[in-house]
């Protein structure tokens, strides 16, 4: 076998383990990104089954308020009250 030969065998086996790494690399790229989409579906799913939760907190958290403006408008139409019958005792309740 000559010199020659052996570095164009040598050139073969290098070029074919250039490939198949290559290869290999483009296969878990292929996967990557397959896995990357299947993370968005995933995400796009839960996303969707918090929005009613989430509506649904937000209508408790009106009734609350709606509720603490009532009773705040009340306090002050007592003590608006208290003040033009100038009845110290209600003002301070």
């Amino acid at each position: 076998m000559s010199i020659g030969s052996a570095v164009f065998l040598g050139l073969v086996v290098l070029a074919l383990v250039y490939g198949v790494v290559i290869y290999n690399g483009l296969v878990q790229l292929k996967h990557n990104l397959a896995k990357a989409w299947a993370n968005l579906d995933v995400l796009l799913k839960q996303r969707h089954d918090e929005l009613p939760k989430l509506v649904e907190v937000c209508r408790q958290y009106k009734q609350f308020e709606q509720d603490t403006l009532a009773r705040v408008t009340e306090a002050r139409a007592r003590v608006a009250q208290a003040r033009e019958a100038r009845d110290v005792a209600a003002l301070g309740a």
